[in-house]
């Protein structure tokens, strides 16, 4: 994961030397850039939004203690280490009060700062790392509840949960539209018959990821629903004056699930699609409308 890094100090030997000395390559972080005082710091932080700061305390302009308030206004929470001689010690300390992850004295032991800033860097990284996955599973559980609600409305159970989940007051229910894919699993019944209950779950989860994958470049918001065993759902969603889909549109997906379904679960599956725009009222009637049409083929 990238790590970011910016030097701030008002003399060029120290900037010079903290820019050749660390190992930032072999530490695996990109130094984004150097300033002379905290008012240049800050048009870098806002650039550059480093993750990693190394700031001397006393700098002209703007010292090291305002640029650390100023970016915490700003809602930076980058790792700061401060550089300070022996006589800002006492400063140092306070600086720790807050916010500064460390400080490093001068003259600089390269050794140690080395060592500090990768340190700093693995913090850093376990943290950004965290944050990912936390999104991942705030993500899957907001995927959850949609589909959930998507579930309810083409059942014709429900449309009021799912208006207050998904549209703000500048997008109102009525400019809900989409487009609807229903696949069936060809002969599932039969098939199925001689399956336990693991079976099952694993075949029809794995033609769910295979719906799941067939047209995820081409669209940005759409959801694969499970109705029953051997039966889904592909919904798209736009607003009716952005749904540009067409029966061409909708023939091609079809061709290219049966494709893959076939390639990767050895199944052959029907299709009947509507390519809308379907209000989000009607796609509980549009539903069984295809359901139907697939039945008659049968």
């Amino acid at each position: 994961m990238s790590v970011k890094a910016l030097l701030i100090d008002d003399e060029v030997p120290i900037l010079n030397n903290l820019k050749l000395v660390i190992p930032w390559d072999e530490l695996n972080v990109e130094l984004v850039g150097s300033a002379r005082n905290g008012v240049e710091g800050l048009e870098m932080v806002r650039q550059h939004e480093p993750d990693i700061i190394l700031c001397d305390i006393r700098m002209p302009a703007m010292d090291g203690m305002d640029f650390l308030r100023e970016i915490r206004k700003m809602g930076c929470e980058a790792e700061v280490m401060m550089l300070t001689g022996y006589q800002e010690f006492e400063y140092a300390r306070i600086a720790m009060q807050h916010g500064v992850r460390d400080y490093v004295l001068k003259p600089i032991n390269y050794d140690e700062l080395e060592l500090t800033v990768k340190k700093l860097a693995d913090l850093v990284r376990t943290r950004q790392l965290e944050k990912k996955l936390a999104e991942r599973r705030w993500g899957r559980m907001i995927s959850l509840a949609y589909e959930k609600m998507m579930f309810d409305v083409l059942m014709g159970f429900s449309t009021g949960a799912l208006a207050a989940f998904m549209v703000d007051e500048e997008q109102p229910i009525d400019k809900l539209a989409y487009s609807l894919l229903l696949v069936d699993l060809d002969g599932y019944a039969q098939q199925s018959a001689s399956w336990s209950d693991n079976e099952r779950k694993l075949w029809n989860f794995a033609v769910r990821n295979v719906l799941q994958d067939a047209i995820v470049d081409d669209w940005n918001k759409y959801a694969v629903l499970q109705m029953r065993e051997g039966e889904w759902c592909v919904l798209l969603q736009c607003y009716r004056d952005q749904h540009e889909v067409t029966s061409i549109d909708m023939a091609r997906w079809a061709q290219e699930i049966q494709q893959a379904v076939r390639g990767h679960v050895k199944m052959t599956v029907s299709l009947a699609w509507d390519n809308g725009p379907i209000p989000l009222m009607s796609l509980a009637h549009t539903y069984k409308r295809l359901q139907r049409t697939l039945f008659a083929y049968r």
